[in-house]
């Protein structure tokens, strides 16, 4: 009896240890993009921006852009003597601030998620 339990004791060590180092599934992001882009569209009930290549149709989306709370932006404003100064934007802002510059292009760093869409974690205008 004491062999039957010290085996069944040792058969469920075995399995935890197995199950325990079984490959898990991967959530990390497959390639690491910073790149300008032309903005075609935004959803902002999806909290996406439509992009394009620079060289490619103006109005035909490419792929997408996700904006998640933890994205950052920034807007640079120009001032009439030649100075400049940054804007931090949030989430909304960067979404609103996107629907104002339709056409023209913007810099994202992010990665690429298994879909292909791009999550942002910064953007600039």
């Amino acid at each position: 009896m004491k062999k039957l339990t010290n085996f069944m004791i040792a058969t469920a060590c075995s399995a935890a240890l197995v199950l325990g180092f079984a490959p898990q599934p991967a959530e990390a992001q497959l390639v690491v993009v910073e790149e300008k882009f032309r903005i075609v569209d935004v959803d902002q009930f999806e909290k996406r921006i439509a992009i394009a290549k620079p060289d490619a149709k103006p109005g035909v989306r490419q792929n997408w852009i996700y904006v998640d709370s933890e994205t950052r932006g920034s807007v640079r404003n120009y001032t009439p003597n030649g100075y400049f100064k940054d804007r931090q934007l949030s989430p909304q802002q960067i979404l609103r601030t996107a629907e104002r510059h339709e056409g023209e292009l913007m810099k994202v760093h992010g990665g690429r998620d298994w879909d292909g869409s791009i999550d942002a974690k910064t953007v600039w205008f």
